[in-house]
Parts: C-alpha cells; sequence; structure tokens
C-alpha cells in the first residue's frame, strides 16, 4: 500500500472511531453521573445515552446524528515525506468517510445555502498543523461543530476584571447555554493572547482526557472552582 492510500484509510478509520465510540474517560463520567443523579428525569436522560453508546458501538453507527464539522489536528515531523500531500489526503479521507460510515453532509455555503454533500468545503475540514522534529505524522481527527459550536462565547475581559471576571463570565455562558449543546456538556476554556488563540485553546481543551488534570496546580484549582461554582 502506497503511504498515500495508507494515511487515507487510516484517517477514514479515525473518524469511523470518533463518531462510533466515545473515549473510556467520557463513558466513565457518563456512568458516574448516572450512579450520582438524583432526579428521576436526569436519570433517565443518562441512562438513554449510555444505552445509545452502547448500540452506537455495536452497531457500528454514529452515536449522534450530527456528525459535526471536522477538524483535524497534525503533529508532522518535518522530515515526513510527502507534507504538502497531506492535506489534500485528508480531504479526500473526508469524503470517503462521509459516503462510507456514513456522515452527515454538514459542510454548507453560508451565503448561498449549497451543500457540498461532502463535507468538504472553504476551510472544512479545518487542518490545525504543528510541525516538530522527527519523520512521523501524528493525526488526531475531532469531529465537534454544528450545535455544540453555537454555545461557544468569546470575550474579551478588562485588565481589572481579572480571575472573579473570568469565573462570572464562564459561569453566564453556561447558564445561557442551556440544554441547548446536548448535555451532559464538557467545557473548553480557552484564555489569554488574541481572539483567535483563545478559542482555539478552548477547542483543543476538550481534547485532555477527562481523568487527566493539567499540568499547572494553579490552573487545576481554578478548574475545581469552576466546575464546583457551574
Amino acid at each position: 500500500m502506497h503511504l498515500e492510500d495508507l494515511i487515507e484509510s487510516v484517517t477514514v478509520n479515525l473518524l469511523r472511531l470518533a463518531v462510533t465510540e466515545l473515549p473510556m474517560d467520557v463513558k466513565d463520567a457518563l456512568q458516574n453521573a448516572y450512579d450520582k443523579e438524583r432526579s428521576p428525569l436526569g436519570k433517565i436522560q443518562l441512562k438513554a445515552i449510555l444505552e445509545n453508546i452502547k448500540l452506537a458501538e455495536e452497531r457500528r453507527a454514529p452515536i449522534c446524528q450530527d456528525t459535526g464539522l471536522i477538524s483535524f489536528y497534525l503533529k508532522a515531523g518535518f522530515q515526513f515525506r510527502n507534507l504538502d500531500e497531506i492535506e489534500k489526503i485528508l480531504r479526500k479521507a473526508v469524503v470517503r468517510a462521509t459516503a462510507e460510515i456514513p456522515l452527515r453532509p454538514n459542510a454548507v455555503d453560508p451565503f448561498t445555502g449549497r451543500n457540498t454533500n461532502n463535507n468538504v468545503g472553504r476551510y472544512v475540514p479545518h487542518i490545525h498543523w504543528n510541525i516538530i522534529k522527527g519523520d512521523f505524522l501524528e493525526i488526531t481527527a475531532v469531529p465537534k461543530g454544528g450545535g455544540t459550536e453555537n454555545m461557544c462565547t468569546l470575550r474579551i475581559l478588562k485588565p481589572a476584571e481579572g480571575v472573579l471576571g473570568l469565573k462570572k463570565f464562564v459561569i453566564e455562558s453556561v447558564v445561557k447555554a442551556g440544554g441547548m449543546p446536548c448535555p451532559p456538556t464538557i467545557i473548553g476554556v480557552g484564555i489569554g493572547g488574541g481572539a483567535d488563540i483563545a478559542m482555539e485553546l478552548a477547542k483543543m481543551a476538550l481534547l485532555r482526557p477527562l481523568d487527566k488534570q493539567h499540568p499547572d496546580p494553579v490552573v487545576v484549582q481554578l478548574e475545581q472552582e469552576l466546575l464546583d461554582a457551574v
């Protein structure tokens, strides 16, 4: 098998895994939430989610009908062959995955309303590059988008507002979002830099396992305070 074909096949399988199987840390968190839930209605909803996860894995079908706007996070060694071809290969893999898995076609032109019907369009899928030493390629597929993106919020805080202002903004954003982003919700918070940097950090935060703490103890404390407040 040629390298290009291998990358394409691996990417299709990554997307299949991403939409049909949840990582163990997320499944454990959902089971824990079910065990601790006191509301009868909440318990019914969480039980339905857990059953849906099981069915998706058994039937190899997407967990949710909204399979998102796909992003790829790449770690690429500068010695890896054909780096200039990678984006073309990933787009080809998305077209194939859309037909084979299948994925719901979500790439719609914002001006004309035209759906490409293959999840590929301008800046879709979005590809984040990180060039490092070595001769390998690591691909992370993230099918997040659609309804959850509608709940994303951004605010440039004044310096005087400090951490208290940050906490207030996060809590207000969660309350305003309510049940619209398909709860239970995983919250990603990005802090610092320009607006584009903060938003990218917030999305990347969702890639961190739920049972893995931030390496900075100050951030760990802040995350716990935010969780308790939410």
